[in-house]
């Protein structure tokens, strides 16, 4: 999973993007879920990128855009998922 920050000159964030395949951030997804001691509520990578598919008008609600299939590495596709902080307070 790849990730990177953007700041204004007095260290403000301004957007956050990083890039996953569905199987990464279903992992990531876990990872978290056992951490907090709750259940994951995806059962699949697969169950995970039909969700997000069908929840892209949120997302976009939430200030995230999500751009599909940006690269493909070894076979897996890449998402890039992309908060800009802009404007916001």
């Amino acid at each position: 999973m790849g990730a990177a920050q953007t700041q204004d000159e007095l260290g403000a964030l301004l957007a956050v993007e990083f890039e996953a395949s569905t199987r990464e951030l279903f992992y990531a997804f876990e990872l978290l879920a056992k951490n907090r001691g709750i259940t994951c509520p995806f059962r699949s990578p697969s169950q995970l990128g039909a969700r997000i598919g069908d929840s892209l008008d949120v997302l976009q609600g939430a200030g995230w855009e999500f751009r599909p299939k940006v690269r493909v590495v070894r076979g897996n596709k890449r998402h890039a998922f992309i908060r800009n902080f802009e404007g916001k307070e």
